[in-house]
């Protein structure tokens, strides 16, 4: 597809084999096919001491890679998820569109709006259920619609509260039993993506100068977007963009 002029996107899968290089795997990828966007998804971990190391290496390993891709106008799309938000001023409610953008259907004829938990046979209904009731009042669609970190307690005085869309439905379920709950991965990767983004809007805006003028400064969205260097998503046709943009509003 490159020797047609085509961009696409590469699909990676980040474990502890290469978390290490991700800013080299970038290279390599830009330099070798030339990628409109690279998914750096992370490898679940069984042991819970294991992988709390693992998806704070995660998230720091990330954005390293990003800033390699932001210059070569590559999009990384579990970066800007944490990260648009915060330049574009918005709220991301919920992470993904199985919260209410989303029906799958299997051909053993159950549906639902998560792929992970149809396969175990969990948070889904047959064909006669779902036909014989309202769609705005299924208990299931209803249920996820519903779903957002706003409505978590635990999640209240979080100040990454805007960026997290709470996490991976299926993960949360898995670690709490719960779908209404955090998946706790999205809690470290959003309090450092803020942390982050802070610190490197302050380096890239100059902050130090200004702070040396005023005592308050609000950054407007032009400032913000130096946090995306030479990457302009506007211009790119991403793969699945609606997707990775789900949840992302306004509230004010």
């Amino acid at each position: 597809m490159n020797s047609k002029g085509l961009r696409f996107g590469i699909s990676l899968t980040v474990g502890e084999h290469n978390i290490d290089f991700l800013p080299e795997i970038v290279r390599y990828f830009a330099a070798e096919f030339n990628p409109i966007n690279i998914g750096m998804n992370p490898m679940e971990i069984n042991d819970k001491e294991k992988r709390e190391i693992f998806f704070e290496k995660y998230i720091q390993q990330v954005l390293e890679a990003y800033k390699v891709a932001r210059e070569l106008n590559i999009s990384i799309p579990q970066v800007m998820r944490r990260i648009r938000p915060f330049v574009e001023k918005k709220h991301r409610v919920k992470e993904c569109p199985t919260c209410g953008g989303a029906i799958r259907v299997y051909p053993t004829g159950k549906i639902g709006t998560c792929s992970h938990f149809i396969a175990v046979n969990e948070q889904c209904m047959d064909e006669t259920e779902f036909l014989s009731t309202d769609f705005q009042q299924n208990r299931i669609i209803k249920n996820w619609s519903n779903r957002t970190q706003f409505k978590f307690e635990n999640c209240q005085k979080c100040e990454a509260i805007s960026l997290c869309g709470g996490g991976c439905v299926y993960n949360a379920w898995l670690q709490n039993g719960d779908i209404m709950s955090p998946d706790y991965r999205i809690c470290t990767h959003s309090k450092y993506a803020l942390e982050w983004c802070i610190w490197e809007l302050f380096r890239m805006s100059k902050g130090k100068e200004i702070i040396k003028k005023k005592h308050i400064f609000v950054p407007n969205v032009k400032m913000r977007k130096l946090i995306y260097g030479m990457l302009n998503e506007d211009k790119l046709n991403l793969p699945l963009q609606a997707y990775n943009t789900y949840g992302e509003i306004k509230l004010y």
